[in-house]
């Protein structure tokens, strides 16, 4: 029998799943894009900041069908 979540509980990991893809996927690359990656080329702009995307857009995508199947969420 599963345990049924709490209203705060359910609200806590809806905003830290919100946080995790709205930091790594349009923060972090917009950070980049105007900090470090500023003076490069915008071919290599473009390259780092869609793999630095993907590879956490990915990453989130895999950790949520991980915690979806242990039934955390």
């Amino acid at each position: 029998m599963r345990k049924r979540m709490t209203s705060s509980k359910a609200w806590a990991i809806g905003f830290g799943i919100f946080l995790y893809f709205a930091v790594t996927t349009m923060w972090l690359p917009s950070a980049l894009l105007t900090g470090p990656l500023a003076s490069a080329s915008r071919p290599i702009q473009d390259l780092v900041t869609v793999a630095i995307w993907g590879f956490f857009l990915s990453l989130g995508m895999w950790g949520l069908r991980k915690a979806q199947r242990r039934g955390l969420i």
